[in-house]
């Protein structure tokens, strides 16, 4: 069986350090059958958040309700927001008196897809750190697009060891039922992505459960990836809106995805706390990187 490249969800013991970032990846769902003031309130019920990475926002006039509703919290919100996608795009927000943007936003275009992934760069106030956010939503109807996807934007994470946080709804098809048997083999894409020795790991939500909303499918379909360094912060995920009421309530205006909560500390180091398969992919990670390096050695 293939060794998946996982970070379990980890309880931090204590009290969180004033380092700790919370963290919401949310599919708001842009169809026609979705009301926004809807998934506002549902944002205003989820409260305060240091960054948010929402896909499939229907409109500029939809991207600022949903930035006033987060800013309910008292927080002051910046949003910066795709220009592909159409109906479908793309946005980072985030409290821009704890974060500056040092570079980007920029649609990652290299990458492909009809709405490329969403990249910024963020520089700390609290903690000092700099950081890459990037928000995607990875392509739905063409399977060869999407491992296109997959492969590119594993290339470019591989390519920097800067701190990543890779979020938002990848289509990757991981069924529930195989999940919860300890089975990690989702759509092509998936394996791409998460391949020993893959430059990310995946922060699993709890409870175990579907992130979409359907009566036909039971999979995940929205993921948190940490990459670069920030694979060695202490990360938990939650997955909210858990009830058969907020599903129920998606026939009438609410989203189809449940959003997920991640709380990351920079300041805590998560290498302890790795599951045995995690800390197996990282120690292949390093193998790996030890015989390039001897190679290039070798060869000079």
């Amino acid at each position: 069986m293939r060794i998946p490249v996982i970070l379990s969800s980890v309880l931090l013991a204590g009290h969180l350090s004033a380092q700790e970032m919370r963290i919401i990846s949310y599919n708001v769902e842009s169809d026609a059958d979705t009301n926004v003031s809807d998934v506002a309130d549902d944002i205003i019920e989820i409260g305060g958040a240091d960054i948010w990475g929402l896909q499939e926002v229907a409109s500029t006039r939809s991207m600022f309700k949903l930035r006033d509703a987060m800013a309910e919290s008292g927080r002051q919100m910046w949003f910066e927001f795709g220009l592909s996608g159409g109906g479908d795009r793309l946005a980072i927000v985030y409290d821009q008196d704890r974060f500056e943007a040092v570079e980007g936003p920029e649609e990652l275009v290299d990458i492909g897809g009809s709405r490329p992934p969403l990249w910024v760069k963020l520089s700390d106030n609290v903690s000092g750190e700099t950081f890459n956010v990037i928000v995607n939503h990875f392509q739905r109807g063409h399977a060869p697009t999407r491992r296109a996807q997959a492969t590119k934007l594993r290339e470019w994470l591989e390519a920097t060891d800067e701190p990543s946080i890779i979020l938002g709804d990848f289509n990757f098809d991981l069924e529930v039922p195989d999940w919860v048997d300890g089975e990690y083999d989702g759509n092509r894409a998936f394996n791409i992505f998460t391949k020993i020795p893959s430059p990310v790991l995946w922060v699993e939500h709890s409870p175990k459960i579907s992130t979409q909303c359907s009566d036909e499918f039971d999979s995940v379909l929205d993921f948190v990836f940490l990459a670069g360094n920030a694979r060695l912060w202490q990360a938990k995920a939650k997955l909210l809106f858990t009830t058969e009421q907020y599903c129920e309530d998606e026939k009438t205006g609410g989203a189809d995805h449940r959003p997920i909560e991640v709380i990351l500390d920079p300041s805590l180091d998560a290498t302890p706390a790795m599951t045995e398969n995690g800390m197996m992919a990282e120690i292949e990670r390093i193998r790996e990187q030890l015989d390039a390096l001897e190679k290039a050695v070798r060869s000079r």
